[in-house]
């Protein structure tokens, strides 16, 4: 019988831990969703306006893309990209990290295109255009699995997000 009781408590404590892990990531997971990923969106979002003030319909010449492209939008994601390799440091839940990562992979292709825009049109070659249209269009794929894992996690977690 004490056995057993043992054996029932040990469990009932297993189990209160197991939930105490839940909760520290469900903190975690809300941090991460009402804070770092608004501030990182809020970065990205400047990056995205700069890119897309030289681009498509905003085209006006080769001079103004590369000089936009060199002054600020490259900047601002190597900013972003560093802040975000930051980030992945200081994120202890495996779950969460894995997501995280998929914005860092996300936010290093998106600057590499820029790169690759860049020598493109400073070599006048479209054979390197083609190929930062392929890391533009990866970096496109990653933002949209970031998005869906973190919309993944906060449905897990039974996380809202917060307006601020």
């Amino acid at each position: 019988m004490k056995k057993l009781f043992s054996i029932g408590m040990l469990c009932v404590m297993l189990l209160g831990l197991v939930g105490c892990v839940d909760k520290e990531t469900q903190e975690t997971v809300k941090e991460y969703i009402n804070t770092t990923s608004v501030y990182l969106m809020e970065q990205e979002q400047k990056m995205i306006e700069s890119y897309s003030s030289v681009i498509g319909a905003n085209f006006t010449d080769d001079s103004t893309l590369c000089m936009e492209f060199a002054l600020n939008t490259i900047p601002m994601a190597e900013n972003l990209k560093s802040a975000a390799e930051g980030i992945s440091e200081t994120i202890t839940a495996e779950e969460l990290l894995e997501v995280h990562n998929i914005y860092v992979s996300y936010i290093s292709e998106f600057s590499e295109a820029l790169n690759l825009f860049l020598t493109a049109v400073d070599e006048q070659d479209k054979t390197i255009s083609a190929q930062a249209n392929e890391k533009l269009s990866n970096a496109n794929v990653l933002a949209a699995e970031f998005r869906t894992g973190l919309q993944r996690l906060a449905e897990k977690y039974e996380i809202t997000s917060e307006s601020k």
